[in-house]
């Protein structure tokens, strides 16, 4: 008969190492990799929202810029033609000289979404639920680029004017703000600054 005594002394030995447990060192390298782990997914989490609230800005920006053009649109001709206000300058100054004559034009009873050209908190547009302000851009140092300008363009020869003075105006605002939350847009991009522009031809 085979004697297996020797082989079972060993066996309280093995339960040992076995329930030993873990040493301090391999939790602290385990707690190291979950908080690095855990780090990763916040930075990816903060970018999405980043990239969210920015988009979102863009909508808004890019509403309110429409918003302009269809204030424009809407402007009386009469006793002064508003568009042709509003090509005669670029300045802020100048447009809001154009919502003046325009808010005369239509009186007391004018919704409160008119002649809204560069003052948007006329309509209550210049600040969105978050609390970032937005004002309308002009640029006198990019007149060809992005900065609120309406144009009137020359006659056409051919359809649709026939020659004729054409009604016709190209209208484009650019609507900025910082990511700081203030509405002034820095033409350097490193400092947050924003624009959007928006681009339409009136049909007058």
């Amino acid at each position: 008969m085979k004697n297996t005594l020797p082989a079972g002394r060993n066996l309280p030995r093995r339960l040992a190492r076995a329930q030993r447990g873990v040493t301090l060192l391999e939790v602290m390298m385990s707690m190291g990799v979950i908080i690095i782990g855990m780090l990763g997914l916040y930075k990816a989490l903060n970018s999405a929202t980043g990239s969210s609230a920015l988009a979102n800005r863009f909508s808004q920006a890019q509403a309110r810029g429409q918003q302009v053009i269809e204030a424009i649109r809407k402007a009386p001709a009469t006793p002064t033609n508003i568009p042709d206000c509003l090509a005669s300058a670029a300045t802020a100054a100048s447009w809001a000289n154009c919502e003046a004559l325009c808010k005369a034009a239509l009186g007391l009873n004018a919704a409160a979404d008119s002649c809204v050209f560069t003052t948007l908190a006329n309509a209550k547009q210049d600040v969105d639920r978050s609390g970032q302000l937005y004002q309308v851009v002009f640029d006198a140092a990019d007149p060809a680029g992005r900065t609120s300008q309406v144009i009137t363009p020359p006659n056409v020869v051919g359809a649709p004017c026939m020659g004729v003075p054409c009604p016709l105006y190209d209208v484009q605002v650019t609507i900025g703000w910082n990511d700081s939350g203030l509405a002034a847009p820095s033409s350097d991009p490193n400092l947050g600054g924003h624009r959007v522009s928006v681009r339409q031809v009136v049909w007058r």
